[in-house]
Order: structure tokens, then sequence, then C-alpha cells
């Protein structure tokens, strides 16, 4: 058991959310019990699930004194965003300075390694990105484009296809890295015979 007493000025009614709902999803991906009384928390479960949920309501609860509505995405943010480093900071994860307007709100990174791939995008012309599908590769490299198309950093956009099939054999193509990604960098027109 372990009892945490949040500072002044915290929002409590948007820190625990509508009928408690942010602290029910802590606890349900945690395995924690949470029971609030005032700018009190007291927590029961493992140590390890404990000391990471208060490192999530205290970081929250910091989001709530600068007046930010807290919404059920952050939370799963801040949870998914603690799995790998209990401690690591969650600002970065809900107002980054990668996060990027869209007429439907944010795109923000929602993991490490999303906030490591926008920062290479940024300080980098060429980033090559590998990884299973639906971790955000493209997603996040067509929001970074269309964010400098709208803030005149660019002209335009030039969207590009392989030249060659992209298909499952690349992956068992003979050669290295090299051999495998240099047809993709070779212009179309120098690859067409007469």
């Amino acid at each position: 058991m372990r009892k945490i007493k949040l500072r002044e000025g915290v929002d409590l009614a948007n820190l625990f959310g509508p009928h408690d709902l942010h602290l029910k999803m802590i606890e349900g991906e945690l395995q924690v019990r949470m029971a609030a009384r005032g700018d009190e928390i007291t927590l029961h479960g493992q140590p390890e699930s404990v000391l990471r949920a208060e490192h999530i309501l205290r970081e929250l609860a910091d989001w709530t004194r600068t007046y930010y509505e807290l919404k059920p995405d952050d939370i799963s943010r801040a949870i998914r965003a603690t799995e790998e480093q209990r401690d690591i900071p969650l600002k970065p994860y809900t107002f980054s300075a990668s996060a990027l307007p869209t007429k439907k709100g944010n795109v923000n990174p929602k993991t490490p390694n999303q906030q490591a791939y926008l920062e290479a995008i940024n300080k980098s012309d060429l980033v090559i990105a590998i990884g299973p599908a639906g971790t955000g590769k493209t997603y996040l490299a067509m929001a970074m484009a269309l964010a400098a198309l709208t803030h005149k950093q660019v002209s335009r956009i030039i969207l590009a296809r392989p030249a060659v099939e992209a298909g499952e054999h690349l992956g068992f193509l003979p050669g290295d890295l090299f051999a495998k990604v240099h047809p993709y960098c070779v212009p179309y027109t120098m690859r067409c015979t007469p």
C-alpha cells in the first residue's frame, strides 16, 4: 500500500475523469486498486505496478495544473509510454514539440520509438524506418510532410512509388541492404529500355 498526496492546484475532476474513468483505466491496465479521498490517493498492488501508477498520476496531475483537459487517449498513451521505462517523462507524448495539428486534432507520438522517429525526421533529410506494419511509420511521415507543407517549409510533396515490385520477396533478395534498396532509388525513366 502506498499513499500519495497531490500538490495544490490539481484539477481533480480532470485528473480522475468522468465517473473516475481515468483511474479505472489505470487500475485495469496496471492491476492496482486505487482509492481517492480528496487530494490523497491510496494505491494497492504489486510494488512495481504501484510505482508505475504513482508516476503516471503525478505526471497527469502536473498536466491538469496547466488547464489541459485530459482525455482517455492521453491515459492510454501514458500507460503505453511507461511499459518499457517506468519513470520516463510523459510530457513529450502528449504536449510534444512534434505535435502536428490537423483538422481532427493533434497527431502526437504515442511511444518513445515514435518520438525518436519524429525527431529523426526533423533533424535529417532522409530517414529510413523499418518495423512491423501498423506502428505508424507511414502515418507519421505523411503527417510531418503535411505539417511542413502547411507551415510553408516546403512548396510541394512528391509521392513516389517503387520502380520494382515491393512484394514479400524483397526480404529474401540476395545481397546487402544497398543491393535491396538501390532499385528503389533509381529514377524510373533510367530503367526503361527503348
